[in-house]
């Protein structure tokens, strides 16, 4: 897939706030983790997103630091991005460095999500996720 010319904002959580970047305008908007959970509604419809998979793919649990929402929250996300006409992708987890590194910007909150970008654009063979359908653990075989 060409993630140049389809991504249009990608996201990042901190431990206290998110960022989010917009590829059309070049910039990165400070958020609570409350806002992200209203993107569906302030996003333009046909937006398609980008996360971390540690952020916005996986559930926070007793023993999670970098997931801010639970199972419920998530699933919610989910709904409305789709009736909302939305993607969301899920970027690799633990690749922001990389991200980082090949950009050349200094790693930072308000970095990273433009890094991820850059990356994503000039490699649009990394592949990326779609949120799960649940967080259940799958039996083993």
């Amino acid at each position: 897939m060409n993630w140049k010319d389809k991504v249009t904002h990608v996201v990042d959580c901190g431990s206290r706030q998110s960022t989010i970047y917009t590829v059309k305008t070049d910039t990165t908007e400070v958020l609570g983790h409350d806002e992200v959970l209203n993107l569906p509604e302030r996003l333009p419809n046909g937006s398609v997103v980008v996360a971390e998979k540690a952020h916005l793919g996986a559930e926070r649990t007793q023993f999670s630091l970098s997931q801010p929402y639970t199972r419920d929250q998530l699933g919610d996300l989910y709904d409305r991005f789709e009736a909302n006409q939305m993607e969301l992708w899920l970027f690799p987890q633990r690749s922001t460095p990389r991200a980082c590194a090949y950009s050349g910007l200094p790693k930072s909150d308000m970095n990273d999500p433009k890094s991820i970008y850059l990356l994503l654009k000039d490699f649009p063979e990394i592949s990326m996720a779609k949120p799960p359908k649940n967080f259940d653990p799958s039996p083993k075989l």
